[in-house]
C-alpha cells in the first residue's frame, strides 16, 4: 500500500479530482437512495398491505362510521378501521398552540401499526389520549408529558367550548406510515364531541354529518365488484359511475385521486430523482475510471518490476482492484460526512410531494447500500486499470512500446459519455424551468394582480365585523366579500339538464360566490350581458354557454338545469373562460360527472363570506397588520386563542395564493437544478483533468510538429477542436435521449410547452463553451512548451 499512496501523492491533481468528484456524487447518491427508499416504503406499506384497501366510492374516498358494520357483514371483509383528522387549538401557554388530532379505531392501528413508546394502550379504549414523540418535544420540552392534562379548543365545534384529555401514552411519529402526520392520537370511544358526532353521523338520511376515512382488510379471493354493487345499492349514495369502493393500499401513495387524509407523492418526481442519482453516479464513476486508466501507465514500471520479482498477472489484477476499493471506501466515509452537512440545504429545496425529509439513517438498508456502492464503484473503477496493468510485460516497459501502443480510445469514449450525461441533465433542467415559467404565465381568465388580499376563514364566525375593522386601516382602499377565488373554487351546484336530443345528463357548477364589488375588482371579462350585475345571478364562462346552447334569446335557467334551481335566480351573462382549478390540479368533483364547469354567483352584501381587500403599500407589512387585527377580533368575538394561517385557511394576496400552487414544481426544479449543476461541475473537472493528461501525453508529438513549423495557435486549435468534436458526438447521442425523457416529463401536464427544439441547441452550446474553457488553458500550456526541453526528456 505504501507504493499506492506514493503514487497518489505524485499525481495530486488527478487524485484530488477523483476524490472530490466521487465524494460529492456518493454523498448525493446516499441521500437520494435513502429518500427514494423512504417514499417507496410508505407506498408499499406494512407486510400485510396486500390485503388492505382504502374504502370510499370511486373518486370520493370517504365513508360514514356506521358503514363499518355494513361492510363487515360481507364474509370477505375481515375487519375495518376508521380514522379522521381535525385541527384544534391548545388552550394555555403554548408557543405553538395549533395541533392535529387523529381519531382512530383500535382495528386501524392493528392494520397500520404505530408503536407505543411509553405509557399504555388505554387511550385506544377512550381513556385519555396519546401524544407523538415529536409533539411531546414541541409542546412539553424537557419534561415527561404522560399524566399532563391538555385543554383543546376547536373553532369548528358547535358546542363552542373547551375539551380536556389526559395524556396516557407516547407513540411513535406516523412518518413511516401513509397516514398524514398528527400530534395527538385518540379513540372514537373518547369523550371528544367530534368523535361522538362521527360515530352518530347519518349523512344518507340527514344529508349532513361527519365523514370518516376507512381501511379494510379483505380476503385476496374477494369479489370486489360484488361488494361495490351491494354496498352502493344498499347505501343509495346517488353517485354516478361508481366503479369501485375499494382502492388497493399499494395504489394510494401515487394515486391521482386527492386523498387529504393520506400522504401522497408523485411517481414522476421519484422517477426523475432516481434517474438524476444514476446519472450523477455514472458521471463520477466515469471520471474515476477515465483518470485511473489514463494514468495507469505511470505505474507501468512499478508493476513490471513486481512481475520481474515473481508476481503473477493475477496478483497485479487483485492488488489494483483492492486499491481501488480502498480508495472508494475512504471516499464513501467522507461522503457520509458531507451528506450530513448538505441535508439541511437539500431539505430547504425539498418539494412538498417528498413527504419524507432527506435524512441519513444507519439502518440495515444503509449498510447494505454502502457495501454495494463500495464493491460496485470500486470494482468498476479498478477493473480497467487492473486489466491494463496486469497485461504489461516488463520488456514492453523497457522498450517504450506501451506508450506507442496506447491510443486512449477508452478515455475518449469516457469523455463522450460524460459529455452526453451533462447534456441530458442540462436539457432536463432547462425543460423543467421552461415548463414552470409557462404554467405561471398562463392566463387564468381574470385580473387578480391588483394588490388583492383574500381571507377565507376557518372559524364559523361572522366575518363582516372584521371587514369593518379592516376598512379603518389606512392600508385598505376597498372591502368586499367572496367565497373562493379563480383556480380555488369551492361551492358546487349540481343538477340535471336536458340535452338537445332530450336525454338527461348530469351538470355540475363549481361556483365562486362574490359580491358585485369583488366581481369587478377581480377583473372577470364580460362577453355578453343578459341581466344586471345583481345578487342571485350566475355568470357562466363561454365554454358552458356553448355546451348548454345559451344565447341572447335563449338564456333561461332551464337550459342549465331541469331541476335543483333554488340556488340561482337567473343567468346574468357570459364571461371569458376562467380557471376553477390550478393547472394540473386534482379535481375533487370529477366523480360527480364529466360536465363540471366554473361559474360566478353574485351574493348579497349581507351574506357571510371571505374577505377581499384592495390594499396599498407593502404586501408584507399589510399581511402582518391583518394578522394582528384578525387575531384580536377572533379572541374577542369567538374566544379563539390564536389566529392561524394553516392549510385549512386561505390568507394572503390572491396572486401569491395562486403562485403557491406551483411551489411543489418550483422546489423540484430548484432541486434538480442543483443536481444538474453538480453533474456539470463533475464533467468540467473530468475534462480539465483529462485535457491535462492529454496535453502531457502528447507533449512530444507537439514538440516534433513545432520543430517542423507548426505554431502555438495551430497546436492549440488542433487540441481544442478534438475535444469540441467529442462534444458534438455526444450531442448526437444526447439529443434523442433527452427528447424521450423530456417528452415523458411533459406528458404529465395537460398544458405544456411546445416548440422546444431550442433547448437542445442551448444545452449543446453550454457544454461546448464549458468544454472549450476547460481544455483551453491546459492545451495552451502544452502548446507553449519549448520543443527542446520536451525532446530532452526522451
Amino acid at each position: 500500500m505504501k507504493s499506492y499512496f506514493k503514487f497518489l501523492s505524485r499525481n495530486k491533481l488527478y487524485t484530488a479530482i477523483e476524490a472530490v468528484g466521487l465524494i460529492i456524487s456518493l454523498a448525493l447518491i446516499i441521500v437520494i437512495a435513502i429518500s427514494v427508499r423512504d417514499q417507496l416504503s410508505i407506498a408499499h406499506g406494512p407486510k400485510e398491505s396486500g390485503d388492505l384497501f382504502f374504502m370510499g366510492p370511486n373518486d370520493q374516498p370517504w365513508m360514514e362510521y356506521q358503514d363499518r358494520k355494513f361492510l363487515e357483514s360481507f364474509p370477505d371483509i375481515l375487519k375495518t378501521g376508521a380514522f379522521i383528522f381535525t385541527q384544534q387549538s391548545l388552550a394555555g401557554e403554548f408557543d405553538q398552540p395549533q395541533s392535529f388530532i387523529c381519531f382512530a379505531d383500535k382495528e386501524l392501528l392493528e392494520m397500520i401499526p404505530i408503536p407505543i413508546l411509553a405509557g399504555d394502550n388505554g387511550f385506544l379504549d377512550g381513556a385519555g389520549i396519546a401524544i407523538t414523540a415529536s409533539a411531546a418535544r414541541k409542546f412539553f420540552p424537557g419534561r415527561d408529558p404522560i399524566g399532563e392534562n391538555v385543554d383543546f379548543f376547536s373553532p369548528n365545534d358547535e358546542d363552542d367550548g373547551k375539551e380536556s384529555a389526559v395524556i396516557t401514552a407516547i407513540v411513535e411519529d406516523p412518518t413511516h406510515t401513509i397516514l398524514h402526520d398528527f400530534d395527538f392520537l385518540a379513540s372514537f370511544k373518547s369523550s371528544f364531541a367530534l368523535a361522538r358526532k362521527a360515530t352518530e353521523s347519518n349523512i344518507t338520511e340527514n344529508a349532513f354529518g361527519v365523514a370518516v376515512f376507512m381501511f379494510a382488510q379483505i380476503k385476496p379471493e374477494a369479489d370486489l365488484d360484488f361488494i361495490t354493487k351491494e354496498f352502493i345499492g344498499g347505501k343509495k349514495f346517488g353517485f354516478q359511475n361508481v366503479k369501485s369502493i375499494a382502492t388497493p393500499y399499494k395504489e394510494l401513495y401515487f394515486s391521482t385521486i386527492d386523498m387529504p387524509a393520506l400522504k401522497q407523492g408523485k411517481y414522476l418526481y421519484i422517477w426523475v430523482l432516481t434517474l438524476m442519482g444514476v446519472l450523477l453516479l455514472a458521471s463520477a464513476l466515469l471520471n474515476y475510471i477515465n483518470l485511473c486508466s489514463a494514468i495507469s501507465g505511470n505505474r507501468a514500471k512499478e508493476m513490471a518490476t513486481r512481475r520481474l520479482v515473481g508476481s503473477y498477472k493475477r496478483d497485479i489484477f487483485i492488488r489494483t482492484l483492492y486499491e481501488s476499493m480502498l480508495f472508494t471506501l475512504a471516499c464513501f466515509i467522507l461522503a457520509v460526512i458531507l451528506a450530513f452537512a448538505i441535508i439541511p440545504y437539500l431539505n430547504s429545496l425539498r418539494p412538498a410531494s417528498f413527504v419524507m425529509p432527506f435524512r441519513i439513517t444507519f439502518n440495515p438498508f444503509f449498510w447494505i447500500m454502502g457495501v454495494i456502492i463500495i464493491l460496485t464503484v470500486g470494482g468498476l473503477a479498478g477493473l480497467v486499470p487492473a486489466t491494463l496493468l496486469a497485461s504489461y510485460r516488463p520488456i514492453d516497459v523497457v522498450s517504450g512500446r506501451i506508450r506507442r501502443r496506447r491510443k486512449m480510445v477508452f478515455n475518449k469514449i469516457c469523455i463522450i459519455v460524460q459529455a452526453t450525461l451533462a447534456l441530458v441533465l442540462i436539457c432536463l433542467t432547462i425543460t423543467m424551468n421552461s415548463q414552470l415559467t409557462y404554467l405561471r404565465k398562463l392566463d387564468i381568465g381574470a385580473d387578480v394582480d391588483k394588490d388583492l388580499f383574500y381571507y377565507s376563514p376557518q372559524a364559523h364566525i361572522s366575518i363582516r365585523p372584521l371587514g369593518d375593522l379592516m376598512a379603518q386601516s389606512p392600508q385598505v382602499e376597498t372591502v368586499c366579500y367572496a367565497f373562493g377565488i379563480p383556480t380555488h373554487m369551492k361551492t358546487i351546484v349540481s343538477g340535471q339538464r336536458l340535452d338537445p336530443d332530450g336525454k338527461q345528463s348530469h351538470l355540475t357548477l363549481s361556483v365562486m360566490e362574490c359580491d358585485t364589488t369583488a366581481f369587478r375588482l377581480m377583473g372577470f371579462r364580460i362577453l355578453e350581458t343578459y341581466e344586471s350585475l345583481r345578487p342571485g345571478t350566475v355568470w357562466i364562462p363561454e365554454e358552458l354557454k356553448i355546451f348548454a346552447g345559451i344565447d341572447a334569446e335563449h338564456n333561461d335557467l332551464d337550459r342549465l338545469f331541469s331541476y335543483n334551481q333554488t340556488y340561482i335566480d337567473a343567468i346574468g351573462g357570459v364571461v371569458e373562460n376562467f380557471r376553477r382549478l390550478p393547472v394540473n390540479g386534482k379535481d375533487p368533483f370529477k366523480n360527480i360527472g364529466a360536465n363540471v364547469f366554473p361559474a360566478i354567483k353574485i351574493i348579497p352584501d349581507s351574506q357571510n363570506a371571505g374577505l377581499v381587500l384592495k390594499t396599498t403599500g407593502s404586501h408584507k407589512e399589510f399581511h402582518k397588520t391583518f394578522i394582528e387585527i384578525a387575531s384580536k377580533y377572533f379572541r374577542e368575538a369567538g374566544g379563539i386563542p390564536e389566529f392561524s394561517n394553516t392549510e385549512y385557511v386561505q390568507c394572503g394576496y390572491i396572486d401569491e395564493i395562486i403562485a403557491a400552487d406551483y411551489n411543489d414544481l418550483r422546489c423540484f426544479v430548484r432541486l434538480m437544478s442543483f443536481f444538474s449543476f453538480i453533474a456539470v461541475f463533475l464533467a468540467i473537472m473530468g475534462l480539465l483533468a483529462i485535457s491535462t493528461w492529454f496535453g502531457s501525453d502528447r507533449a512530444k508529438d507537439i514538440a516534433i510538429r513545432k520543430v517542423f513549423g507548426s505554431t502555438v495557435n495551430t497546436e492549440t486549435w488542433r487540441s481544442v477542436m478534438s475535444f469540441v468534436g467529442y462534444v458534438m458526438i455526444s450531442a448526437l447521442i444526447a439529443i434523442p435521449v433527452s427528447a424521450v425523457l423530456m417528452r415523458r416529463f411533459l406528458e404529465s401536464y395537460p398544458e405544456r410547452i411546445s416548440c422546444y427544439g431550442w433547448i437542445y441547441v442551448a444545452a449543446t452550446l453550454i457544454v461546448l463553451v464549458i468544454a472549450f474553457i476547460s481544455v483551453l488553458w491546459q492545451t495552451l500550456r502544452a502548446a507553449r512548451t519549448n520543443p527542446a526541453e520536451e525532446l530532452k526528456k526522451e
